[in-house]
This record gives structure tokens, C-alpha cells and sequence, in this order.
């Protein structure tokens, strides 16, 4: 313990080459308990900062004292101030700080809010630069109270809408599992489960960027109004998205045009958390154009399927499987 504790007098009195930082700073993130110490040091060295410039020691340890009360309230004052509707579907909310440009994005430390969607839910969250952000069912996503200075930086692991307020001087970027997604001001669509083989960026207004962020130079691509971008054979395919109409995907509604079952089955089992076993093979490949909201019960939508492609279907009685028969 003794050698951390003199690396971080090293840190934090500036005394640390920008190698032995790097160093450090990657020992630090995947440790728990050096990162939470990490961050309590730094709380306290950013606000006897502000106070000793008047030289007035009291006063920094009372705004220490102060600031750790208000952290310890600050996640539930947030919520409520940024969930405007489905607050019941947060299920988690955690504040943690990321380090460095190479391992996550900024050099700044930045305090970062993380939600989990659970299933049948939607939510709509409202970002500190005024960005609204609706999350599909089962969807995490982080984000700060604040941004940095160069960049707006989210993490999602699931599918969101965007409407993100133009800001030129500050790019929004969006970290999935498999791209980033960078932009100015504009409206779009992401679909990246980690549990999925499926990637979909689709951009309803403006212009946005994906790209690999370890590789953007070979695999960038640039969307225009109505155009979607999926991956296939790991290679990253323009087409022309299903629906352009940006009202309904506001407001959570789901659009299939000419897609077979097999596909929306995929989805259907990310949103719901279900399994699909087949033994109706045909029904797969049968065409399906049609809509559903995010919330409707899993009854609900293969009672709109059948209409057009005959198949029976069960759900166990855990609602974990559905039978298609």
C-alpha cells in the first residue's frame, strides 16, 4: 500500500512523467478500490483549489464536508430533474469517473450516470446540453452530469433515439460495443446490443458519422437523411432505412417494411428477453410490413404478425420462450 500511496503524492503533486500517468491511470481504472480512492483525493484536491486561492484552509475542508453531502444526494436529484416519463424503468443508476483519452475518452475526469432499461419499458431522458435521448427496452446507457470541454461523450449498450442539440464547437459522439457515432446536432437511431449480432445506425435528419474508433481512417462512413447503415460480414452496408417518419420513432414505435420473420424474431427476443423456439420453419422466411410500440405486450405483436403470416405460437408459463408452431 505504501507504493500507491506515493504514486498518488506523485500524481497530484504534478511530480509524474505523462508515461508513469499513463501507468498509473490504467493500474487505477481496473481497480476498484484505488479508483474510489482516486476519486475521493480529487474531490477534495478540485475544491481546496477554489478555496485556497483566499488561502482560507477552513473553508475548503467545509466545502469538502459540504460537496460530499450533496454527492451522497446528487443521483436522486438528478433523476428527477432529467427522467421526464417510464422513471419506474430505472432500474440502476451508479456515478463513477473514467480516466484518459486512450482508455475511455477525455483527459478530463468526468462523472459519469449510468441507467439500465428492464424489459417492456422505454425511457426519455433530457441531457445536460438539452440532447433528449430515448432508450428502447433493456437498453444501458452512460452519460455525465456535465460534458467535457472538446467532446460530448455518451456509452450505450442497447438501442436509443437521438435529437442532439447542435453545438459545431462540440461534437456528440455515441460509444457502442462495435462504432462510434459522431455528430454535430441531428436526428438519429442506434441499435447495438452486446448480446446481439445486430448493428443499425439509421439518420432522420442532418449528417453523422460512423466509425471504428480504433480504426476510423479504413471503416468510416457518412449517413445523409433516410439512408441506415448495418453491419454484415463485418463490413459496415448503406441502405435505405425502413421508415423515415421521426414522429413514430419519437414517440417508441417500432416500424418493420418487407422484413421477414427471422428478423424481427431477433429483435422481438432483445426487446421482450425471450427465447424463440422454431419448429414452424417456413413461417421464417414469410414477408412482414407493419408497427408496434415498444410497450405493447409480446401477445399483442404476434397477434398482428399472424394476420399476414399464419403460424400458431405458446409462451411458456416463466414467459422466458415462445414456441412458434
Amino acid at each position: 500500500m505504501q507504493l500507491e500511496e506515493k504514486q498518488f503524492d506523485l500524481y497530484f503533486s504534478g511530480e509524474m512523467s505523462q508515461p508513469e500517468k499513463d501507468i498509473f491511470l490504467k493500474k487505477i481504472s481496473g481497480e476498484p478500490e484505488l479508483k474510489k480512492e482516486f476519486i475521493r483525493i480529487q474531490n477534495i484536491k478540485g475544491i481546496s483549489c477554489l478555496h485556497n486561492i483566499e488561502g482560507d484552509d477552513q473553508t475548503a475542508m467545509d466545502g469538502w464536508i459540504k460537496f460530499n453531502k450533496v454527492l451522497q444526494r446528487r443521483s436522486f436529484k438528478r433523476l428527477s430533474f432529467n427522467v421526464v416519463k417510464y422513471a419506474a424503468a430505472i432500474a440502476v443508476l451508479v456515478i463513477s469517473t473514467f480516466f484518459l483519452k486512450e482508455y475511455f475518452f477525455s483527459s478530463e475526469a468526468i462523472a459519469y450516470n449510468e441507467v439500465e432499461v428492464p424489459v417492456g419499458e422505454s425511457l426519455h431522458l433530457t441531457l445536460s446540453d438539452g440532447t433528449t435521448v430515448n432508450l428502447s427496452p433493456r437498453s444501458k446507457f452512460r452519460y455525465p452530469d456535465s460534458f467535457g470541454r472538446e467532446e460530448r461523450c455518451v456509452i450505450l449498450d442497447g438501442e436509443a433515439f437521438f435529437d442532439v442539440k447542435k453545438n459545431p464547437d462540440k461534437p456528440f459522439i455515441v460509444q457502442t460495443n462495435r462504432y462510434n457515432v459522431k455528430v454535430l446536432g441531428t436526428k438519429f437511431n442506434v441499435f447495438d446490443y452486446m448480446s446481439s449480432v445486430i448493428y443499425e445506425t439509421s439518420l432522420y435528419e442532418g449528417s453523422i458519422e460512423v466509425y471504428k474508433k480504433d480504426d476510423k481512417e479504413t471503416n468510416s462512413v457518412i449517413l445523409v437523411p433516410n439512408e441506415q447503415v448495418v453491419l454484415k460480414d463485418n463490413m459496415l452496408i448503406k441502405s435505405v432505412m425502413d421508415s423515415n417518419d421521426v414522429t413514430m420513432k419519437e414517440n417508441g414505435i417500432v416500424v418493420f417494411e418487407s422484413r421477414s420473420f427471422k428478423e424481427i424474431i431477433k429483435k422481438l427476443e432483445l426487446y421482450y428477453n425471450m427465447n424463440f423456439i422454431i419448429t414452424n420453419m417456413s413461417a421464417l422466411d414469410k414477408i412482414y410490413t407493419g408497427k408496434f410500440r415498444i410497450q405493447d405486450p409480446i401477445e399483442d405483436v404476434l397477434g398482428a404478425i399472424q394476420k399476414t403470416n399464419k403460424f400458431k405460437y405458446a409462451i411458456s408459463s416463466d414467459n422466458k420462450i415462445v414456441y412458434i408452431m
